[in-house]
């Protein structure tokens, strides 16, 4: 009893100041204050994932039979040069069928085979062409008689003097033979004659002035011609048939195909309205769409291809 006395003497005894800090330290436990180490947080608290990198636009388009490098940057309006360096292609020529090929900035697929023609391949000169080259005589074979050819002991025949010119006079009676016109060719026709049927039975589409020619010798070249006419000029079927294609195209903008019969399609380009939707007929001289200046053109023009067995041809060799 005296021991607890005593403790008890000592606590009430205690110093104010001793008290006083050991209140302070009681409320401090109790609200939960305390050091927070700020790296600590920092250790503790979970880590955000970075960001992932932007997905560029675009589609890819799987490699079928017919279809090369050029073809199909061609249909989606890519540089086929482009096209390789994106898809690491070392030989633009070495695709096989089924790769896989990132087409940038394209937002659907696209049937290559329809939209691109094929090259017509350069032709070679037949035998019998080769065999008649071989043995026609030049010009001044023709006019010199070969030694070979006289027969011995002939005598040569006497030249004929030549007849004096005739030069008409005021009072002369005859008169001088007109000269003749130039024939009109196809690089000196600036607008298509009027709307008639060609052998083939082909029409011009427009009536325009022919600013390019086709040209099949180089990939980067024409694929048909262009006519440049004011725009919402009609532009007319060339020949009856059947849309297959009539849609926005990147680089040929609004773009109408038409498949007729023995193996023929025609192509019609850059027109400011496709008046026409696929699988419906079409009659000769209808209108299909409106000259244009959409896709890569900056003039309004019509392009216009012909094609057999999707073949690019000469347009200029089948209208009339």
């Amino acid at each position: 009893m005296a021991r607890l006395a005593a403790c008890t003497n000592r606590i009430g005894g205690m110093p104010f100041r001793a008290l006083g800090l050991l209140q302070v330290l009681i409320i401090l436990a109790a609200s939960g204050c305390s050091y927070v180490d700020n790296r600590d947080v920092a250790k503790r608290a979970p880590r955000k994932a970075p960001s992932p990198a932007p997905k560029s636009v675009g589609i890819h388009h799987v490699v079928k039979k017919g279809e090369n490098l050029y073809r199909i940057g061609k249909a989606y309006g890519i540089d086929y040069v482009t096209l390789a360096r994106l898809n690491r292609i070392a030989d633009a020529r070495d695709i096989r069928i089924g790769r896989r090929l990132f087409i940038p900035g394209a937002t659907r697929r696209l049937p290559v085979q329809l939209i691109t023609p094929i090259k017509e391949p350069a032709r070679s000169p037949s035998r019998t062409e080769a065999a008649v080259k071989r043995t026609r005589p030049t010009a001044g074979a023709a006019r010199r008689p070969s030694a070979a050819r006289k027969a011995p002991g002939a005598k040569p025949r006497p030249r004929t003097a030549a007849r004096p010119k005739v030069v008409p006079g005021k009072n002369s009676r005859t008169r001088a033979a007109p000269a003749k016109a130039p024939k009109a060719t196809a690089r000196t026709t600036r607008r298509p004659p009027p709307a008639k049927a060609s052998r083939q039975g082909f029409v011009w589409p427009v009536r325009g002035k022919l600013t390019a020619r086709f040209d099949s010798r180089h990939d980067t070249l024409n694929d048909g011609i262009d006519i440049a006419a004011p725009s919402g000029t009609p532009v007319r079927a060339t020949m009856a048939g059947q849309v297959i294609y009539s849609d926005h195209l990147r680089g040929y903008g609004n773009l109408i195909i038409v498949r007729h019969r023995r193996g023929f399609a025609s192509v019609y380009a850059h027109n400011r309205k496709n008046y026409v939707r696929r699988g419906q007929k079409v009659n000769r001289r209808q209108v299909i769409a409106e000259v244009g200046a959409t896709g890569r053109v900056t003039t309004p023009l019509l392009h216009f291809e012909i094609r057999r067995n999707n073949v690019a041809r000469n347009p200029l060799s089948y209208l009339p």
